[in-house]
């Protein structure tokens, strides 16, 4: 048992010597969805349930607010960058006293983003939308 563990230990710093390692000099570039569209953060434009509404009840969002097609409206505090989107720290309210919490929008599709999901905050349920046209 014991010629077999150092046989194995053996094997193992040989494997690491040199060429052999498991660990990849360069790593793979992974694509962020937080990325940059036309100088604003991806999630900055008009989007909506479907295609079909963007002329009606599209949302409007800024770096510095989000706004729905109805009475719901948050100002956005702090923006973070994560790799499926970003996470928003926002005040939220549909005509009362803002109420703080954390959005989370989740991109996909693209480049640029084709999809977001609005997650968390006053979401009880996770907002689907889609990227209106410009």
């Amino acid at each position: 048992m014991r010629l077999g563990l150092l046989t194995l230990a053996g094997g193992l710093l040989a494997a690491c010597d040199g060429g052999g390692s498991i660990v990849r000099a360069q790593s793979p570039q992974i694509s962020r969805a937080s990325g940059v569209v036309d100088g604003h953060p991806a999630f900055v434009g008009r989007w909506a349930a479907s295609a079909a509404d963007c002329g009606r009840t599209a949302w409007t969002m800024t770096a510095a607010r989000l706004q729905s097609p109805g009475a719901l409206a948050c100002s956005v505090s702090q923006v973070t960058p994560t790799m499926a989107g970003y996470t928003a720290y926002s005040g939220c309210s549909t005509g009362g006293a803002d109420m703080p919490g954390r959005v989370v929008m989740t991109l996909s599709g693209g480049p640029p983003p084709a999809a977001l999901t609005l997650t968390g905050g006053p979401f009880a349920e996770p907002v689907s939308l889609v990227r209106c046209p410009a």
